[in-house]
């Protein structure tokens, strides 16, 4: 009995502490805005320039606009989640094999140098190759992913200690059952960091790809509103990139907490 009461004594002090942090966050959250949305009321930022907050939230809860970017919010949801399936696990299994293996290590090492080539920087070549279709911006995107997804699983399974895997081979464990159950487990949380470091650039790809070469998408949508000077409307579609990009961080977050509840289990 008393060590179900310490375990919803200690349950409800870590949601108690997530509470407030979660509430001084929101606090400081809305005193921005507040402060933003007065600076504009008293014409101290140009509403003509940089719409205050007010008129962001109003338009992204305007039917119309709303029926108008749907489309374009799917179009960057498919480029963005299918590069990422394509990248995350073209990192993971190329990195897992430079791990494991030092002769493919080398193989694939000098190819490494492209990680310096920023992304952006090939679009025009793809758009040559594959056309201005949705194959060269997929590609883009999945090659901004790639290379982060890379080298932290490669680094991941070279950080996995030699005595370990030792000791599994002693007791009489196949190489496919070293990988399995001992690399892979010790590498996935570097996996992980590799799939949040690679978010960012692979929104930046997104965005820039459809500004430079699309008819649609919420890149293509604040380039076109920016043009039609809609103010309001272009910081809305910038809003719903950081909620989308947000999205994607929380999934992240939710099967990496899984799998560290499984590996602690």
């Amino acid at each position: 009995m008393n060590e179900i009461t310490y375990r919803c004594r200690l349950f409800i002090r870590r949601i108690a502490n997530l509470l407030n942090r979660m509430m001084i966050s929101f606090i400081s959250f809305i005193i921005f805005l507040s402060l933003y949305e007065a600076l504009s009321r008293l014409n101290v930022i140009n509403r003509l320039l940089l719409s205050c907050p007010s008129e962001i939230f109003s338009t992204l809860f305007d039917k119309s606009f709303l029926a108008n970017i749907a489309p374009h919010i799917l179009a960057s949801l498919f480029r963005i989640a299918t590069a990422y399936l394509i990248g995350v696990f073209l990192g993971f299994c190329i990195g897992l094999l430079m791990g494991i293996s030092r002769i493919i290590n080398d193989v694939f090492k000098p190819f490494l140098l492209f990680q310096y080539i920023a992304p952006t920087a090939l679009f025009p070549a793809m758009i040559l190759l594959f056309g201005i279709g949705e194959t060269s911006k997929i590609l883009i995107l999945a090659y901004s992913i790639f290379f982060p997804v890379l080298i932290s699983t490669r680094e991941g399974v070279k950080n996995v200690s030699k005595e370990t895997i030792d000791a599994f081979k002693i007791m009489g464990a196949s190489r496919l059952m070293i990988v399995k159950e001992i690399i892979i487990p010790a590498a996935l949380p570097y996996v992980f960091v590799g799939m949040y470091i690679s978010l960012i650039p692979a929104f930046v790809v997104l965005i820039s790809a459809e500004m430079l070469g699309a008819t649609n998408g919420l890149g293509y949508m604040i380039l076109r509103y920016q043009r039609t000077f809609h103010v309001a409307q272009m910081f809305a579609c910038i809003f719903l990139v950081m909620l989308m990009a947000t999205f994607f961080a929380a999934i992240i977050r939710i099967f990496q907490k899984k799998y560290m509840h499984w590996m602690q289990r």
